[in-house]
């Protein structure tokens, strides 16, 4: 019943919900005795220390193994058969989209003692081609310093990746040289990118994100569906144990200085602030989650106050007269010459049979509904005279972004999660 509650109260408050597989690494291996024989019949079981999540496993006739869809994370790998020692191996971090392989050397003797094996070393990927990229794990993402805590900048730590051209169109970088829209997204498994911008269609938390991997090249075909790169990401899951943080992060213009053009420093109030919360879903009297139904919480908000300065031209009391004798060209600085529309001839710096005299529009030749729209324009408060006006305005900007995501494991080899950001 209490397993009812909980799926009815998911449905009711998870918009657009999705479920599936969460992560994507993969161990194999094989496992053999002394001789390098195959041990047929030998039992895998492959525990996550976060959570206690366990697959478990026979081996193949030929004495191979592979368990996929793993969350990336540290685990540990048992192997037990009649008449051989145990084998345990500790300490396996596995990362985000890594085939890692092993090889199981089992020894003669009961099955209640063991062979403990810490792995310290990185296990070698045989399984795969070389792929070119960087993983950054989730201490990482929290330790690195984001303007705007944009998660797409961490693209920009591996080699190969630069910001997009100016005035470009697509993700906002590029890959080996690619165009910018180019580049693929996914999220726990999931296409994340836009079919119509070429960004990314869900912009996560950062705060939300385990691990984030950038691929550049030698990524398999069933990501590599763009000519660019790829960046994969999984959300965090919760643990049997509570785990949290909370952050913010201040600009202010108390600490900037005034710009070149500027007649006086722009403010500038930016504050980005929240919080994340993971961990067992664990409710009195009706369900204990530990090892079986977890939860992540993450929330983001977002409030500046950005003044912002921009430099153009506008008509001076002379020009509002009519009189134009001494303006200029504005690119060449060359004079200019002003030609009556209703004259016939030319009007240029030999021929002036078509010209305004002196430069002046007479007042009756005014429209009024020019001078209607020139009370709009403000009176120039610069000197210079290709761009004589400077108008200084204040941007605000507020946006809240929240991410949630439950687990909940039916069976041991069964996961399903739902996640939804808003």
């Amino acid at each position: 019943m209490s397993l009812r509650i909980l799926w009815i109260t998911a449905a009711l408050f998870l918009p657009a919900m999705m479920f599936g597989q969460n992560g994507n690494a993969t161990i194999s291996g094989i496992v053999q005795d002394s001789h390098q024989a195959a041990v047929v019949g030998a039992r895998i079981s492959i525990r996550n220390i976060d959570n206690n999540a366990t697959r478990e496993l026979i081996v193949s006739a030929d004495g191979e193994f592979t368990v996929t869809n793993l969350t990336p994370g540290q685990y540990d790998l048992r192997v037990a058969h009649d008449g051989f020692k145990t084998h345990v191996q500790t300490g396996i971090m596995l990362e985000l989209g890594q085939v890692l392989r092993t090889e199981v050397m089992m020894h003669v003797g009961s099955v209640t003692d063991s062979v403990t094996v810490s792995t310290e070393a990185s296990l070698i990927n045989t399984e795969v081609g070389a792929i070119k990229g960087d993983v950054i794990l989730q201490q990482e993402i929290n330790d690195m310093p984001l303007d705007g805590r944009d998660f797409t900048d961490l693209a920009f730590m591996v080699s190969g990746v630069v910001p997009m051209a100016q005035g470009g169109q697509g993700s906002g970088l590029n890959v080996n040289g690619a165009r910018s829209d180019s580049t693929n997204y996914s999220v726990d498994g999931f296409n994340n990118r836009n079919p119509r911008g070429a960004a990314a269609q869900v912009r996560p938390n950062v705060g939300a994100i385990q691990e984030f991997k950038m691929e550049v090249a030698g990524f398999s075909a069933e990501t590599g569906r763009m000519a660019g790169g790829n960046i994969n990401m999984v959300l965090r899951s919760g643990t049997n144990q509570f785990h949290g943080d909370v952050f913010e992060y201040i600009r202010n213009d108390i600490f900037d200085a005034r710009s070149f053009f500027d007649q006086r420093k722009q403010s500038l109030r930016r504050n980005q602030f929240g919080a994340t919360l993971h961990g067992p879903v664990i409710i009195p009297k009706v369900l204990n989650g530990r090892d079986r139904t977890f939860f992540m919480f993450s929330w983001e908000s977002f409030r500046e106050v950005l003044g912002q300065s921009q430099i153009g031209n506008v008509p001076t009391l002379l020009q509002r007269e009519g009189d134009l004798s001494k303006s200029l060209v504005p690119v060449t600085g060359a004079p200019l010459y002003l030609k009556d529309p209703l004259a016939t001839g030319s009007c240029t710096a030999t021929v002036k049979t078509a010209c305004f005299p002196g430069n002046k529009i007479p007042a009756s030749r005014f429209h009024p509904i020019a001078l209607k729209l020139l009370q709009y324009y403000p009176l120039p408060n610069r000197p210079d005279p290709s761009n004589n006006y400077i108008s200084q305005a204040k941007d605000f900007d507020v946006w809240n972004s929240f991410v949630w995501k439950i687990d909940h494991r039916f069976r041991e080899r069964d996961t399903m999660s739902f996640r939804a950001q808003v």
